[in-house]
């Protein structure tokens, strides 16, 4: 419950979890119970896919900046403090930052990078969110990742990932989000210093983290998609 410990405290703690999900409905009904004067909503959701949640918590947020968590990581106690500042500027729309992927208790070891978050003039998209970065400041991007990103909440609900690309693991929805954000002539921004330890736990869907087949088509279908619709390609 790394939201509850943070420097600057969330308007809200919107959590969407499935009724089989035993272990995360017990620790929001404890947290509910030990935080009596935090917002604490509960959203049950049944349809299976990676984006429904995500489509729930949209719908269900009520703040002004709307950012989202993996279930499987855990955010830094200036998290949001971090983010916020970034929203003072009026033509940010997006703020996001590192996921620093932890398998088995050891951070994972990635060379430096210079570029992140970005889609080349050829339409090929360039993440690199979960690397060290040879810059330290704030960069201007075109997309954020999923387990580390924020938006407006205008413009999020704006710019809804669209259900077509929630087959498979919902590759590259983030992207459809980013594109759709700067075609409204808002800036994004990727900040190295927002954190978030990302642990990596087993997914029920393979393809993001083992190749095979159904993966492959599925990311080349979202990619094409996604193309097509905000660049024209």
């Amino acid at each position: 419950m790394s939201v509850l410990g943070q420097e600057y405290s969330p308007y809200e703690l919107i959590v969407i979890a499935r009724p089989d999900d035993t272990p995360t409905l017990q620790v929001i009904q404890e947290a509910i119970q030990t935080n009596p004067t935090k917002r604490i909503v509960l959203e049950n959701i049944t349809v299976p896919g990676f984006l429904p949640p995500v489509l729930r918590a949209i719908d269900t947020a009520t703040g002004d900046v709307l950012a989202l968590l993996d279930d499987d990581a855990e955010a830094h106690s200036d998290w949001l403090r971090r983010i916020v500042v970034h929203y003072a500027d009026p033509l940010v729309g997006g703020v996001g930052g590192r996921c620093e992927n932890y398998f088995d208790g050891v951070k994972a070891f990635y060379p430096e990078v210079t570029e992140v978050g970005i889609v080349k003039w050829n339409g090929k998209p360039i993440g690199n969110m979960y690397c060290d970065c040879t810059f330290s400041g704030p960069v201007e991007v075109d997309f954020l990742i999923g387990g580390n990103l924020s938006y407006r909440l205008d413009l999020f609900r704006h710019a809804k990932p669209s259900e077509a690309l929630n087959a498979n693991v919902s590759f590259h929805w983030e992207i459809d989000v980013g594109l759709k954000v700067k075609r409204q002539n808002y800036k994004i921004i990727f900040d190295p210093k927002i954190r978030v330890d990302h642990h990596s736990a087993p997914r029920s869907i393979s393809g993001m983290r083992t190749l095979n087949y159904e993966g492959v088509y599925w990311s080349n279908f979202n990619y094409a998609q996604i193309m097509k619709q905000n660049l024209g390609v």
